[in-house]
């Protein structure tokens, strides 16, 4: 049960930081308010679904760790190591060494 509290957890974070900089870099140039909105009315539903799957990994792993330290942890891990990854994956951009000082800061925060 542990094991699929930390894949729900990580996976509806995967999905949330895929819609935000898959949205970011489809919108990056252009796009219409009545283009953007529509997009966004699309995701709605997958957002529903994999939100409730990050809620569902919290509820059950307090349950299962009885820690909430361990499952905020968790979470914050999954971000680091997923939205740089993915934000390289769309962008093909690397932190300029300020940015990169900065991240470290707030990773090592």
């Amino acid at each position: 049960m542990k094991f699929l509290v930390l894949m729900a957890i990580f996976v509806g974070e995967l999905i949330f930081i895929f819609f935000e900089i898959y949205l970011a870099n489809k919108f990056k140039v252009s796009g219409t308010v009545p283009e953007i909105t529509k997009t966004l009315l699309l995701i709605v539903p997958w957002a529903v679904i994999f939100s409730g799957l990050i809620l569902w990994g919290y509820i059950y792993g307090y349950r299962q760790f009885e820690k909430i330290w361990v499952i905020t942890i968790i979470s914050w891990a999954s971000i680091i190591i997923i939205e740089p990854a993915l934000n390289y994956l769309f962008f093909k951009e690397l932190p300029a060494s300020n940015t990169l000082v900065a991240a470290v800061l707030a990773v090592a925060a």
